[in-house]
């Protein structure tokens, strides 16, 4: 019985820090997709989900992020503010 409930604070431990993780970075990730008949690429940033979390100081590392990349197109996808001010 000792070790079921070490394992279960354990786990529960590790489910606290995943979601603390998960809530204080964005996922980067790169897609690429074949267009024919395109004549020069294009690049889009696509963000969802943000549910009003702040990066940084008035979402300075978001920004920071998205000026690296030079999108032509920003796209946003829902889920950006829930209702804080």
């Amino acid at each position: 019985m000792k070790y079921i409930i070490i394992i279960c604070l354990i786990f529960i431990i590790l489910v606290l820090m995943e979601m603390r993780r998960e809530l204080n970075c964005f996922v980067r990730k790169e897609y690429v997709i074949p267009m024919e008949g395109l004549k020069s690429s294009r690049k889009a940033i696509f963000l969802s989900d943000m549910h009003n979390h702040v990066y940084g100081n008035d979402n300075e590392q978001l920004l920071q992020a998205i000026r690296i990349e030079e999108p032509d197109f920003i796209l946003i996808g829902g889920d950006m503010l829930v209702g804080k001010e």
